[in-house]
């Protein structure tokens, strides 16, 4: 029996093919993952209304609740009557804000001649010190009432910040 011959290292590399569906497949998933973040950091919205559930929007305005006679108390600040909105208050969420998942502003403003609220007031800002009050009384003051608004009359509400869990 003749031994079999001894192979030789090829001196000479193959050229290594490009690995084309890996780098298809990578550029794709990196595509989704950035339609997918695209799309969860543009969820802030408003609305006005109830308790948000978990599908509800991340900001809310909520009117205030009326004062009635055994609330009146004369150290506590003017509460004014609800608005009705000809276009609501679109507060950003702050920056400083973005470490606490809800917090609520109660504002009372005065509406002005030009149906926009002025001298807004913070009357509570839970939590406060990451900015909510600022962009509250901010968002509040490019807001406009309802023609049938009386100017020079108090109105108060709250704002309502959530970030998704």
């Amino acid at each position: 029996m003749e031994p079999a011959p001894e192979r030789r290292p090829s001196i000479v590399e193959e050229p290594r093919r490009t690995p084309w569906p890996l780098i298809i497949g990578v550029t794709l998933a990196s595509i989704a993952a950035g339609s997918l973040i695209w799309q969860a950091a543009s969820e802030f919205r408003i609305s006005i209304g109830q308790d948000p559930a978990p599908e509800e929007p991340l900001i809310q305005v909520r009117e205030a609740a009326s004062p009635s006679a055994s609330d009146k108390d004369e150290t506590a600040p003017p509460r004014g009557t609800r608005p009705q909105w000809a276009s609501r208050p679109v507060p950003e969420y702050p920056e400083d804000g973005v470490a606490v998942s809800r917090a609520h502003v109660s504002l009372v403003c005065t509406i002005q001649s030009d149906r926009r609220l002025g001298d807004c007031r913070i009357t509570e800002e839970t939590p406060s010190g990451y900015g909510f009050g600022r962009s509250a009384v901010a968002a509040a003051e490019e807001a406009r009432v309802s023609d049938n608004s009386v100017p020079g009359e108090t109105v108060s509400f709250t704002i309502r910040f959530w970030l998704p869990d």
